[in-house]
């Protein structure tokens, strides 16, 4: 168990937890130094709140360190939920993915909100409308629409994903020329090469 995932389990992601560093040790089998140095860490990483008191520390989560554990369980989940992923089979698109994937309005944005700068093109998927239920619910990634230089281009909702177990995106235009039974994964390389990948493939992305 690691100390965040101790904190987890004694205070929740929102209540806080009043210990002592030795105890802490104790529970974790290691030094009271090595767990002062990783709180101290923690704190400056703006993943948790440290309070010294007069009967030891008392600690809790901030916003980045619930966060964290939030992914962490997602990615955890998607691996180990199978039937949480969304099939479907490899298709040709209209061929102006990578005209739009390629802006640069576009690309800022990915990589600051999905930590990654997407190869230029979409890996189309034919799905069955009821697969994208297993998309809804989980957390959006907004991507606002912008004016180019001649034309205005619109906004995305992505919802992160893997797909065998490569970072990937689901993208959903607000305006597409695609029907509902039509899925569009963004990735930072070029899906189709690294996986041999040919239409009528059957693929599975897990949201995460």
């Amino acid at each position: 168990m690691t100390l965040l995932e101790y904190l987890a389990e004694k205070a929740g992601l929102y209540g806080s937890l009043e210990t002592r560093t030795s105890e802490i040790a104790e529970f974790l089998k290691t030094s009271q130094q090595t767990v002062s140095r990783k709180l101290i860490e923690f704190e400056k990483q703006g993943l948790i709140v440290r309070e010294i008191t007069g009967r030891g520390v008392t600690l809790r989560f901030a916003d980045a360190g619930r966060k964290l554990l939030e992914g962490k369980f997602q990615l955890l989940s998607s691996v180990f939920k199978g039937g949480a992923a969304v099939s479907g089979k490899l298709t040709t698109g209209l061929g102006e993915g990578a005209y739009y994937v390629d802006q640069e309005g576009y690309q800022k944005q990915f990589l600051s909100k999905l930590g990654f700068k997407a190869y230029p093109g979409t890996l189309n998927l034919s799905i069955e409308e009821s697969e994208f239920a297993k998309v809804i619910g989980r957390e959006k990634v907004i991507i606002e629409g912008f004016d180019g230089k001649e034309r205005s281009f619109g906004g995305l909702t992505c919802y992160k994903a893997l797909l065998n177990k490569q970072e990937v995106a689901i993208a959903v235009p607000d305006r597409t020329a695609h029907s509902g039974d039509t899925l569009e994964i963004i990735a930072p390389v070029n899906l189709r090469k690294k996986f041999t990948l040919s239409d009528g493939d059957g693929v599975e992305v897990n949201p995460l």
